[in-house]
């Protein structure tokens, strides 16, 4: 979890200055000088402003749209007005201010470090889980690029974020967070649409040939989006099978198999339990999802043949389920503190969690740690050679080989990384500093 607090930043681009977002997901994380900072529900900080009818403005860190403007005042369960339902104040303080802290010095420190690998440690072939069927013909194009290789600006917006992005055959999808909006970018043209406009917050996304499915940060539900038409339709509405509890799903992670919809929903704020769920793709909102596990934060999730992964931030653990029996305890394969989402290979998991990448192989041989940034990682995906990783607060994304061949090597400088997703020849990434999503060969 990101931790710095005001995070004023500035990146210069060309003659340009573009300020970087900062996305909140408890009130500590928007403490400040004169406290009173709260997280909203659109995963953003405001503070204490006697001039605004909720008596709160959003932050300079908020996207633009929602920098410096009034929370508005939203409707209460009770039929009273205030502010948003989600807006939990900190009363901690902090000795720096946003006007403090500069992105230089936030992330002057942030590197990524190898540790040697273990060369008696296989993993085989990689199975992508996290969009759709994994190419068969992914292959480095230049195994030594780093940051030789030029990125390119694919599509980008004036306000919203970029967090999320997938690849199905020549067309790339990517979202703008509280924007909700879902663009489609044809790869071979350069073409842009605007497929559709989501009704709530799209986090993270995972595709097949057909739709989108897409998590809400503000809700728990799980949305399809036709990829060809733009309609939508409600799959799974978790809160039928969490008591009627309704929470907010956060950042956490959905993966797909041919038949089945699987998602990990974490409640940012805490206010109510989350849970790891299954779905049928074909389901609507009301045939309530099946619930894997008694799991109370999870966040990573994924997927091969038999088995569910699962991250979870109260048990800080990666657990694996049986896809025959989800309602089991399950098999805890690695302590992990701080967890993040993961990507499953053919025979390891790749998982993040405190700024690390570890690789755990799948039958039970020792956790080997791959990767270490003081970054926060927000993205993660692989192809038959490489695992790729964005992290948000290094500003980096990252390639690690499956088979041990070279070290981690920083393939691109990027001010806010975030989704990330992979072709035959390129990686694509989300640039959230920069409202942009870029592509880049491999």
């Amino acid at each position: 979890m990101v931790r710095a607090v005001g995070l004023a930043t500035c990146i210069v681009l060309g003659s340009g200055c573009t300020q970087e977002t900062f996305f909140c997901d408890t009130p500590e994380d928007c403490a400040s000088e004169g406290g009173g900072g709260a997280c909203e529900s659109t995963g953003y900080c405001s503070f204490p402003d006697p001039e605004c009818d909720t008596g709160r403005r959003y932050g300079d860190l908020a996207p633009s749209g929602l920098a410096g403007t009034c929370v508005p005042q939203t409707a209460d369960t009770d039929g009273s007005t205030g502010v948003g339902p989600t807006s939990i104040s900190s009363t901690s303080d902090s000795s720096t201010s946003a006007s403090d802290t500069t992105l230089s010095e936030t992330t002057s420190t942030a590197e990524t470090t190898v540790t040697p690998p273990d060369s008696s440690t296989s993993t085989g072939d990689a199975e992508s889980s996290s969009t759709g069927a994994p190419p068969e013909c992914c292959d480095a194009s230049c195994s030594t690029c780093g940051d030789a290789c030029e990125s390119e600006v694919l599509g980008s917006t004036d306000s919203g974020e970029a967090l999320a992005v997938a690849v199905v055959g020549t067309t790339l999808f990517w979202t703008t967070g509280y924007n909700r909006e879902v663009f489609a970018v044809d790869l071979t043209t350069g073409d842009s649409t605007l497929l559709a406009v989501a009704d709530n917050t799209i986090t993270n996304i995972a595709t097949d040939d057909e739709h989108l499915y897409f998590l809400s940060f503000g809700n728990s539900v799980v949305t399809r989006i036709d990829l060809t038409t733009g309609a939508q339709n409600v799959v799974a509405n978790v809160s039928d099978a969490n008591g009627g509890i309704d929470f907010e799903a956060g950042f956490g992670q959905i993966v797909l198999d041919d038949s089945d919809v699987y998602f990990a929903l974490v409640d940012p704020l805490q206010k109510t339990n989350g849970g790891a769920f299954r779905a049928p793709k074909e389901a609507d909102e009301d045939q309530p999802p099946e619930r894997i596990g008694m799991l109370q934060r999870p966040i990573g999730i994924g997927i091969d043949e038999d088995s569910v992964y699962v991250t979870d931030l109260v048990e800080e653990a990666l657990i694996r389920f049986d896809k025959a029996a989800l309602d089991s305890s399950g098999t805890e394969m690695l302590e992990l503190n701080a967890a993040g989402h993961i990507y499953v290979a053919d025979t390891a998991v790749y998982a993040t969690g405190d700024g690390q990448v570890t690789r755990v192989p799948k039958d039970g041989s020792p956790p080997q740690l791959l990767a270490t940034t003081d970054g926060n990682i927000r993205g993660i995906t692989g192809d038959e050679q490489h695992v790729y990783f964005t992290d948000y607060q290094a500003q980096s994304v990252t390639r690690i080989s499956l088979f041990d061949t070279e070290a981690p090597v920083q393939i691109a400088s990027s001010p806010g990384a975030w989704g990330i997703a992979l072709d035959c020849s390129h990686v694509y990434w989300c640039e959230n500093g920069t409202l942009s999503v870029l592509g880049q060969a491999k």
